[in-house]
């Protein structure tokens, strides 16, 4: 039962973080696009 319990909290771990990473990211792309398009169409 303590070797699952780890497994299940790592996995939880993983995916809350991984989730959050994605979300910046995806954040970053979106706000930082735009100004490359401008940049580069100027």
């Amino acid at each position: 039962m303590g070797l699952l319990q780890w497994f299940v909290q790592l996995f939880f771990f993983i995916n809350f973080y991984y989730s959050r990473y994605v979300m910046v990211r995806g954040y970053l792309d979106y706000k930082i696009k735009p100004d490359f398009r401008t940049r580069f169409n100027k």
